[in-house]
């Protein structure tokens, strides 16, 4: 299956290509018509432990960060 938008292997590698710049514009502006003109990058961040909560979180739009110590961290944008 071939993703059309999405830069050549030697794009990624060759910063200076127009065409990856290009194509990296792209994905910002598609990031700032989903999520708006923000500078910002505010988050709200919640902590799960339990399946429950886990599942409550990613239910509502939390994507998961990492794990610390039995700890999973999301975030949401705000």
């Amino acid at each position: 299956m071939m993703l059309s938008g999405l830069p050549k292997k030697s794009e990624r590698i060759f910063p200076d290509n127009p065409r990856s710049l290009d194509s990296t514009l792209t994905y910002i502006n598609v990031e700032r018509a989903i999520f708006g003109c923000s500078d910002s990058s505010e988050f709200h961040v919640k902590i799960a432990r339990m399946l429950e909560e886990i599942k409550s979180l990613l239910e509502v739009g939390f994507e998961y960060i990492c794990e610390k110590d039995g700890l999973m961290f999301f975030r949401k944008r705000k």
